[in-house]
């Protein structure tokens, strides 16, 4: 018999039995659906290297206390931690940011609208490896009490304000209510750990703001050094960072560099894993509970198998007929399963933004 013919009967065998066609696709469409979307997120956000140019080289600083056998890591820092890193590792290049994006009012001729704004020190950008596309990046000089008002702009914000023209650069906008001065615009498809319009200057300070665990430190290990070196020579640091602070003598503190992966993802890493376990759960009791609907229907279906040879039919044509109908409803599952992921990996887009922001869509 053509293999056409085997589809045709294999259809409405299925179509004969709606209930459990319609059981066995929606167990495998959410099954699929599920562990595709939550996989996705799993390999962006964990498996998948940070969308910059030498990942491995890429750190974040955080500090770590010991105090009665209880270990916490900080990845928020001072500005008196941040300075210390900055001046005291010259193995490392550092570069601080505020730790996400804040609202301003943004005003340029023709457009006046809300928009998100970062602010990171000197040295941000080539820390993460990524020049801008015109202009540059803020000067340490700038990046002081007092400083400029400067502003580097986001290309997709370029290409929405300025219509992608160059000359936007050294034209000023105001945010704010305060008139800053444009001087680099990044590439398209460069992201930070926010949703970023425009980036203007940190100004860090160890009092105010920085008198705080307000800064994320971000570092980028020069070639040729290694992780345990640097984190030998933040040990040595952070000793003299304790003797000038109000620390008590049993609390141990030291600070540390850990993979940039690990420091924006440490809050959601095992929430993902424990997530993605139990959807593997669902899967697996999905598959059980299709093989003993298809044990089932077998025990129902043995007098029209044994009618069949009786009449002639071959154990081979058979076995083939039913191949055919698992492999349809296998192929509908998939389908389900498609549009089950894609529906929900949007969903799990617009749920955590704020989480996901480095790794684009």
């Amino acid at each position: 018999m053509p293999l056409w013919k085997d589809v045709r009967i294999a259809l409405r065998q299925l179509r004969n039995s709606p209930a459990f066609t319609l059981v066995v696709l929606a167990t495998l469409g959410l099954s699929i659906g599920v562990n595709t979307a939550i996989y996705s997120v799993l390999d962006a956000v964990l498996l998948r290297p940070a969308p910059y140019p030498q990942p491995d080289r890429l750190a974040m600083v955080t500090t770590e206390y010991w105090q009665n056998g209880t270990k916490n890591t900080h990845t928020r820092q001072t500005g008196t931690l941040f300075e210390a890193v900055r001046d005291g590792a010259p193995e490392l290049d550092v570069a601080a940011s505020s730790p996400g994006e804040s609202g301003a009012n943004f005003a340029a001729p023709g457009h006046l609208e809300y928009i998100h704004q970062q602010r990171v020190s000197a040295g941000f950008l080539g820390v993460l490896g990524v020049a801008p596309q015109y202009g540059r990046e803020f000067l340490r000089t700038e990046d002081v009490a007092g400083g400029p008002p400067i502003t580097v702009l986001s290309y997709d914000f370029w290409k929405r304000i300025f219509n992608g023209d160059p000359a936007a650069l050294g034209r000023a906008i105001t945010l704010r209510g305060e008139p800053y001065t444009i001087v680099g615009i990044m590439p398209k498809g460069f992201h930070t750990n926010a949703k970023v319009d425009v980036w203007t200057p940190l100004r860090p300070s160890r009092r105010g703001e920085g008198g705080g665990s307000n800064y994320l430190v971000l570092a980028r290990l020069k070639p040729g050094v290694s992780w345990g070196h640097v984190n030998e020579q933040l040990k040595a640091l952070s000793r003299g960072i304790k003797e000038g602070s109000n620390l008590s003598r049993d609390t141990r503190f030291e600070e540390r560099i850990i993979p940039l992966q690990s420091g924006f993802t440490g809050d959601i890493r095992s929430e993902l894993l424990i997530t993605w376990a139990a959807v593997l759960a669902v899967l697996l009791i999905g598959c059980v509970n299709i093989a003993g609907l298809l044990m089932a229907r077998s025990v129902t279906r043995g007098r029209e198998i044994a009618t069949r040879m009786a009449l002639g039919g071959g154990r081979a044509a058979i076995v083939r007929q039913l191949l055919v109908e698992s492999l349809l409803l296998a192929l509908g599952g998939c389908a389900a399963g498609i549009c089950v992921g894609a529906l929900s990996i949007d969903w799990l887009k617009r749920l955590g933004a704020q989480d996901f922001e480095i790794w684009p869509p």
